[in-house]
């Protein structure tokens, strides 16, 4: 016959939970991973940032030689909720907007116009007002950042800030809800900053692409540059100009 205080003993013993210090061993041991592994994770998706931002700058060096060379406009589309941005070319009249009213005049004075025309007219003209298809080019035209990485942003003069997937909310349902910055024949380009960040440790944090007016000179600044202090293109004090 078994003994009673025994098999009790033995149950106890098999019910028994972590001691005080095993459970300090194990703290101990996951804050050493965590000490381990959290700079690697920062590490990799810095190093995805950086990538991206390369990667955009060498795109837009590759479009302000293309569009010279060419002749043809080109038009970068970022579409914040899906990551993505695309290249378009056009032809070479194709303009852009110098200031936030202007596009908003724009694009009421389209919306009146359409709203005067039938099915047909309307069709019609919109039809003819698309001045920029697919590139048919030899080099890549569409892109999505890798995961943990994002457009978190994008600056032109036209928008007149940065904008944001928050920002895309105010704007009217007719609108397109892509963001453009554009290359154009003679080689000038828009002035234009993009904030490339990641979701899971930093959002604040990240880089900037930025694309000077004029020259189309590219920066890749390791920090997000707010655009009011973007303009070191600009000298300080103009040419002496003959008396």
């Amino acid at each position: 016959m078994a003994n009673p205080s025994a098999s009790t003993k033995m149950n106890r013993r098999g019910r028994r939970g972590l001691s005080l210090m095993e459970v300090l061993v194990v703290i101990a041991i996951l804050m050493v991973m965590l000490a381990v592994l959290v700079p690697s994770v920062m590490s990799i998706l810095q190093l995805q940032q950086r990538k991206a931002a390369t990667d955009l700058a060498l795109l837009y060096n590759q479009l302000h030689d293309e569009s010279v060379l060419y002749n043809a406009t080109f038009r970068i589309r970022y579409n914040l909720p899906t990551n993505q941005y695309t290249v378009d070319v056009g032809e070479t009249r194709a303009v852009i907007y110098s200031s936030p009213e202007q596009r908003e005049r724009y694009e009421e004075e389209r919306r009146q116009k359409l709203a005067t025309m039938s099915e047909d007219e309307r069709r019609e003209f919109l039809a003819s007002h698309k001045p920029f298809g697919k590139l048919q080019a030899k080099f890549k035209t569409e892109f999505t950042l890798p995961r943990n990485t994002r457009i978190y942003a994008v600056y032109t003069p036209q928008y007149g800030k940065f904008m944001t997937l928050e920002d895309l909310k105010d704007f009217e349902e007719d609108e397109s809800k892509d963001l453009y910055s554009y290359v154009f024949s003679t080689g000038f380009t828009e002035h234009t900053l993009i904030w490339i960040t990641d979701d899971v440790l930093d959002p604040d944090d990240g880089y900037t692409v930025e694309v000077e007016p004029l020259s189309g000179k590219v920066h890749v600044h390791g920090e997000l540059i707010q655009f009011e202090d973007s303009f070191e293109w600009v000298p300080d004090e103009g040419p002496d100009l003959p008396t």
